[in-house]
């Protein structure tokens, strides 16, 4: 009888151990995910202003665009944090 409800002990606090590690997870998801777009997306603005320098010139419009877009990700995944 003992040894039943010490087995149903450990069931429970397993139970409970792994919904919260569960929760845990749904809730850092989004975050998680925010992060490695605001990575992608500034990683994909870096691209654009070097090709553009490279076929436009360094102080070129085009150029000029890239570099405030690159600014533009950077604040956006800033004002998340």
């Amino acid at each position: 009888m003992l040894q039943g409800i010490r087995k149903c002990k450990n069931v429970f606090f397993v139970a409970l151990i792994g919904a919260a590690l569960a929760a845990a997870t749904v809730n850092l998801s989004p975050a998680a995910d925010h992060e490695r777009d605001c990575r992608k997306r500034i990683h994909v603005a870096e691209e654009k202003l070097q090709k553009a320098i490279d076929k436009h010139g360094e102080h070129s419009p085009e150029a000029d665009k890239c570099r405030h877009d690159l600014d533009r990700a950077h604040r956006n995944c800033a004002d998340v944090h």
